[in-house]
């Protein structure tokens, strides 16, 4: 069962942590619906501005992939290590890589009442936990989308960049023109 933005009602609003369907605590359908209306702001603005020669591209903007591929993480499901400085929040999930951890990348909401920042986390499979290496108890939610390792792995290789998205558009094109490639995601469901 996934979320569908159209029919998502206050109560009753899905949540995935390892695949299972969770109750979602009622402080925290404000924040999934602020989450939702900013993604769903940007795919709006991306598809209204896009650029001569992406007409036909798949996706106008990752905001867009993030919107149809993302999932909800919700705290206290939280392990923070360490307070990682924020530019380098995508290499050091990316350094966080061992077995049984997933890379994630998506947008996180901080309590401080901010818009959504872009960043990337880790998921321990083990203990359906998120791994926040640079905002940690600050995170009210995250919403983003679990990459597998070999995808994660090659693409940081090919771009030289440690966020799959947070790129130029030369780099992000082929994403965002043909999609994301086979293998590239990850079920939190098979974990």
């Amino acid at each position: 069962m996934n979320c569908q933005k159209k029919s998502m009602q206050p109560r009753n609003l899905c949540n995935f942590l390892g695949g299972t369907k969770v109750n979602i605590p009622d402080n925290a359908q404000m924040r999934i619906r602020k989450m939702r209306y900013y993604i769903d702001t940007m795919v709006d603005v991306c598809k209204g501005f896009r650029l001569k020669g992406t007409e036909n591209w798949k996706y106008s903007c990752y905001e867009e992939i993030v919107q149809q591929f993302g999932q909800f993480f919700i705290p206290p499901h939280i392990i923070a290590l360490i307070n990682a400085d924020e530019d380098s929040r995508f290499l050091t999930a990316l350094n966080g890589l061992r077995s049984g951890i997933i890379y994630c990348e998506g947008y996180v909401l901080l309590k401080e009442g901010k818009p959504p920042v872009d960043h990337a986390w880790l998921y321990n499979q083990k203990s359906k936990k998120v791994i926040d290496f640079t905002y940690g108890l600050t995170a009210e939610l995250y919403f983003g989308i679990p990459f597998s390792t070999n995808f994660v792995q090659a693409r940081a290789n090919e771009t030289k960049c440690a966020s799959i998205f947070n790129t130029d558009l030369e780099t992000s094109s082929p994403i965002l023109r043909d999609g994301l490639p086979q293998g590239a995601l990850i079920s939190l469901d098979d974990t």
